[in-house]
């Protein structure tokens, strides 16, 4: 029963909410001009192209320094093994009833849901939470815990409310549901108990368009090179398995791992005295198309956009499926949007050189991260920006005040950054799969990842 008490505080801020913090701009800056459906139509087909035309190199290093912010560079390159890059026109839809229906099979094997957001817990179960909060109340208003980040009204709600709930246990039952009403509901919320614990199957087709399953919720924290290993007992290798056999398993052949993390499971802000200890691998999969992968990032969906850029497009999903695997097997699967492709616009799209791609990145970079009020100043903080990781892929762009989707590969710059100065080194963000700068390889233009253009 160590993981309830962070279920109860988050699975309802966790049910329709797939978010992450992403490096912010300085500037709006005006991006993806050569990505318009007339542009993308108008391609040329490049003639068959020997591999690796655009002479990208194996690694790159380098430093740009600009008005007090510096870009260090030290990256592999990844790119596909591929003769040619073709332009997919592609569209994204809800799932089925089906596809639903399948995902609830294969992790439920026919158990009885339970209406999620109408949870009966036991009396145990309350009485841990309870007591919970109550020493989480006692530390907040002693001052022992200094990370709490929420209100001591809404804690003493919280107890309130438990207490409600403990008196009332015995009479409580859960609330059977049944998934087939999906496509109506637009959205499930449910669990079924296996050996005696919950698990959840939590879906959207209406502002979202995903379907999950956990056990324990992991969360991605750094960057997994190719051949680290964490410290349990399962092997890197033996995980993969398991990934690959379940994203098959539930209709995606045409999925390869595209990045890993280390997952840690997660707990509440203010848990108190937690041993969290458990850690998992965590396998981002995307689609393969012509032997090019989409290239994971670690923004789930694009957003309207701002009033000050005038162009919008609607919001949607980047498709991937996320696989968390302990030493307790599958702890969670994400499947994220739903693409589906049509058309072949252009069947071999000529692309930059990497000299001119490399070139229009140091513009960039400063463009887009340079604060105004950053100097070189010795006494003045200094924003670094490491990038470790540079790939070449497919990424879905939507076309500007469209639904239009197309494949487009493009060059993605992997990394983290800290903020320095004389007394202090504040790292700013880990090294996890958040692309700092994200080329178009066709024409060098800028893509705004939030935006999808």
């Amino acid at each position: 029963m160590k993981k309830i008490v962070s279920f109860f505080l988050c699975i309802m801020s966790m049910l329709f909410c797939i978010a992450a913090c992403q490096p912010t701009p300085e500037e709006n800056i005006v991006v993806g001009k050569g990505n318009t459906a007339q542009d993308i139509s108008a391609i040329e087909t490049a003639p068959f192209a020997p591999l690796h035309s655009f002479n990208a190199p194996d690694t790159v290093k380098c430093e740009w320094d600009c008005h007090g912010t510096l870009v260090s560079i030290d990256a592999v390159t990844h790119v596909p093994s591929v003769d040619s890059y073709p332009i997919y026109s592609v569209s994204s839809t809800p799932y089925t009833q089906r596809q639903i229906d399948g995902f609830i099979r294969y992790f439920s094997n026919g158990s009885t849901l339970y209406d999620a957001n109408h949870v009966a817990y036991t009396a145990d179960e309350l009485m841990e939470m309870l007591l919970w909060e109550q020493r989480l109340l006692s530390e907040v208003k002693s001052g022992k815990n200094t990370t709490f980040g929420g209100s001591i009204e809404q804690v003493e709600q919280n107890i309130q409310d438990l207490q409600n709930q403990l008196a009332n246990a015995a009479s409580q039952c859960p609330v059977e549901i049944s998934p087939s009403e999906y496509t109506n509901s637009k959205n499930l919320s449910a669990y079924f108990l296996q050996n005696g614990e919950r698990n959840y199957i939590i879906a959207s087709c209406d502002n979202a368009v995903f379907a999950r399953y956990y056990h324990a919720p992991f969360v991605s924290s750094t960057t997994l090179a190719d051949f680290d290993e964490l410290s349990i007992s399962i092997s890197r290798s033996d995980a993969e398995k398991l990934a690959y056999a379940c994203v098959s398993d539930l209709g995606y052949p045409n999925m390869k791992i595209s990045c890993s993390s280390r997952g840690e499971a997660l707990v509440s802000e203010g848990q108190l005295g937690a041993d969290n200890n458990e850690q998992a691998y965590v396998f981002f999969f995307t689609r393969v198309v012509d032997g090019i992968p989409l290239t994971y990032e670690k923004r789930d969906r694009t957003s309207y956009g701002s009033s000050s850029n005038p162009a919008f497009s609607a919001p949607r999903e980047y498709e991937f499926i996320k696989v968390a695997v302990s030493d307790n097997g599958i702890e969670e699967v994400l499947v994220n949007g739903n693409l589906t492709l049509s058309d072949k616009i252009t069947e071999n799209a000529p692309l930059m050189g990497f000299d001119e791609i490399k070139e229009r990145a140091e513009e960039y970079f400063f463009l887009r991260y340079q604060s105004s009020n950053q100097s070189d100043s010795n006494t003045a903080d200094k924003r670094i920006i490491y990038i470790d990781r540079i790939n070449l892929g497919y990424m879905q762009i939507t076309a500007q005040n469209s639904s239009k989707q197309t494949l487009i590969p493009v060059w993605d710059f992997f990394g983290w950054e800290e903020i320095v100065n004389a007394e202090t080194i504040n790292q700013v963000t880990i090294n996890g799969q958040t692309s700092y700068l994200t080329i178009n390889a066709i024409d060098g233009s800028i893509i705004d990842r939030s935006l999808g253009y």
